[in-house]
């Protein structure tokens, strides 16, 4: 939370499917909340369990590929993710570089590094769009798969 501005900066959760992160954002007050997914079950599903999120929120059901390039230049000041979405867009859409495009302040992914069919240099592919690797947990629980990777604009 320490790179947004305030309650009403825009967040995006990219692969929000029923979305219990921007709920719990929510929860703590923030309003400005955007979501993606492509799965149609899982949006609807949404409206079900976080109604009251759902008629505060942005959500849109589309691909990564539809979405991002239609997405202004620094319109989100976080944009993040948590589990295998981005890491099944195939390496000719460059994903990095529109998550990077997009946000102002920060990228946020937990993810499975290894455990895809598409590997990617995270790191290089970040600097290369401008965006320097500040934290790293690999992984962030003990025993499990997920690491978390934060990245944040270059500064002069």
């Amino acid at each position: 939370m320490r790179h947004v501005s305030g309650h009403n900066a825009p967040i995006l959760d990219l692969g929000c499917n029923v979305g219990r992160h921007l709920s719990a954002l929510h929860k703590l007050g923030f309003t400005n909340l955007y979501g993606v997914d492509v799965q149609r079950e899982a949006i609807d599903r949404m409206r079900e369990v976080f109604p009251d999120m759902c008629k505060v929120s942005h959500v849109e059901r589309a691909t990564f590929q539809d979405y991002l390039p239609k997405t202004a230049s620094g319109f989100f000041e976080v944009v993040f993710t948590h589990g295998a979405t981005v890491e099944l867009v195939p390496p000719s859409f460059p994903i990095c570089w529109h998550m990077a495009r997009a946000a102002s302040r920060a990228v946020v992914l937990l993810i499975n590094e290894s455990g895809h069919a598409f590997p990617r240099l995270w790191e290089t592919e970040f600097k290369r769009a401008g965006f320097l690797l500040t934290k790293l947990l690999r992984p962030v629980v003990p025993g499990e798969m997920h690491s978390l990777l934060v990245f944040e604009p270059i500064t002069l």
